[in-house]
């Protein structure tokens, strides 16, 4: 498919899943994990150039491995030290009262 597509400057974001096979949502996730990446905006709509392509497929190739994982244990700590401060704001206020 990426044959037909070769001569395109700009690539859309459903035509850029078709061509990595990737969902639109794991796409908008490895924009923001790649450095320096930027996507061209055309009245609000992304679209993506070969480059911009090329770089997603080698970090695919690079990370498939681990591309997506979550460190939860990190999430939950930081959700557990949000709670604390939380906890310790709320009996800042009820003694201020």
């Amino acid at each position: 498919m990426i044959a037909n597509l070769q001569y395109k400057k700009y690539y859309s974001i459903g035509e850029v899943t078709t061509i990595l096979q990737i969902p639109a949502h794991q796409l908008r996730y490895l924009e923001k994990a790649l450095p320096n990446f930027t996507v061209t905006k055309i009245k609000g709509r992304r679209y993506y150039t070969q480059q911009n392509i090329e770089l997603i497929k080698t970090r695919i190739k690079e990370h498939s491995h681990n591309l997506f994982d979550f460190d939860y244990n990190a999430v939950i700590n930081q959700i557990d030290i949000l709670i604390n401060k939380f906890e310790q704001l709320s009996s800042n206020i009820n003694i201020n009262i």
